[in-house]
This record gives C-alpha cells, sequence and structure tokens, in this order.
C-alpha cells in the first residue's frame, strides 16, 4: 500500500528555508532592488541585457567556458550607477576575482536567479535555464505580456527580465488552468534532497 512520505521538522525546516529564500529571490524582483557579487554592483538583468549578451555570444548566457572578455562584458553591461571604477580598473579587479571559485559560483547563481521562472520547454530538458535561444522563448513571452497588459516592446525589455517571467507564468496558469503549474524550482529541489536522503537511509 502507498504510503505518503512524511518528512521530520528538520527537513521541513530546511524545505522552508528554501522556499523563503525563492520567494525573497522573486520580491527582490518586484520591487527592483540590485544585487552585489563580490565587491561589484550590479543592477537585475532585462530582457535587453540578455539580447546584446546573446548578440555577441557572451557564454556566461549562450553556454560554454567563459573567458575573461565574457566577464568584463557581463559586468560592465550590467553595472551599477554606484559602481564609479573606471573601465580598466573595474576589469583588472573583475581579472582577479576570477581565481576565485566563490565568485565564480556567485555569478553563475546570479544568472540562475534572473531565470528562476522561466517556464520549461516541452520535449528534452536543457542542461540550465539560460541556454534557451531567444528566437525560441523571448519572443513569446514579449508577444505573450504586450497581449495581456498593453505593454509596449521597450517597456517589457527594459523592466527586470526576473519580474517579467514572473508574470508570464501567472498568465500561463491563468489561460492554461491545471494544465500549467508554477514552478518553485529552488523549493521542489530541496524537497527531492530530503527525499532522496529519506530512501538511501532506507536503502
Amino acid at each position: 500500500m502507498f504510503k505518503a512520505v512524511e518528512f521530520d521538522n528538520t527537513a521541513q525546516e530546511r524545505i522552508k528555508e528554501a522556499a523563503d529564500f525563492e520567494r525573497t529571490l522573486r520580491l527582490e524582483a518586484l520591487i527592483g532592488l540590485e544585487s552585489e557579487i563580490e565587491g561589484i554592483k550590479i543592477r537585475q538583468m532585462t530582457g535587453f541585457d540578455v539580447l546584446q549578451l546573446q548578440y555577441v555570444e557572451n557564454k556566461l548566457i549562450i553556454g560554454g567556458v567563459p573567458d575573461e572578455s565574457d566577464f568584463a562584458h557581463f559586468f560592465w553591461l550590467l553595472k551599477s550607477k554606484e559602481e564609479k571604477r573606471s573601465q580598466v580598473k573595474l576589469f583588472k579587479f573583475i581579472i582577479q576575482k576570477m581565481k576565485s571559485v566563490e565568485f565564480i559560483n556567485a555569478v553563475c547563481d546570479y544568472i540562475d536567479y534572473c531565470f528562476l521562472d522561466l517556464p520549461q520547454s516541452g520535449g528534452s530538458k536543457a542542461s540550465s535555464s539560460y541556454n534557451a535561444s531567444s528566437t525560441v522563448w523571448l519572443n513569446g513571452i514579449i508577444d505573450g505580456i504586450a497581449s495581456e497588459y498593453g505593454w509596449t516592446y521597450e517597456q517589457i525589455l527594459s523592466a527586470p527580465l526576473a519580474r517579467i517571467l514572473q508574470l508570464y507564468q501567472y498568465l500561463l496558469k491563468r489561460q492554461l488552468g491545471d494544465k500549467y503549474k508554477i514552478r518553485n524550482p529552488i523549493t521542489a529541489q530541496a524537497s527531492a534532497n530530503e527525499l532522496n536522503k529519506i530512501r538511501n537511509n532506507d536503502g
């Protein structure tokens, strides 16, 4: 007989922490808060930014092994108005930081969090959300948001991408009903991790 898995209090707390963190990321996108990565202040990534980074084939966005120029262009494009260092000084700082695994991971986390609410496409699952081509997903999102809210192309692409993707998830939910389930990937991964721990202990 099937028995539902029950998480203990410690597991439930870890899942709650993941859910709280995911909610905080969404709130930051809706409010428009800036981020800081290892001493570099950057703003939220917009659709325009993604298109520019894809156009120059920045490997941080299209996939592959990024080099110094990829990181330099990424930070120069997204730097906050509060970031007052010159281009040369900022690039030297970035090159120095690239020796740190923590820095590389922080950049990748920032990008992944921007795409947190990107709906999964049908077919094969991509290895990472930001490997998707704009011709596949971004134009459809622009069209859907414009049709639903009456916003202009410039308004949509100038807004934080993470905010637009949140709204798009709810748009899909309203259109598709039970056929679409709003994604909560961080919380879902935390639950899966706890479930694996239970299975490993049982085994």
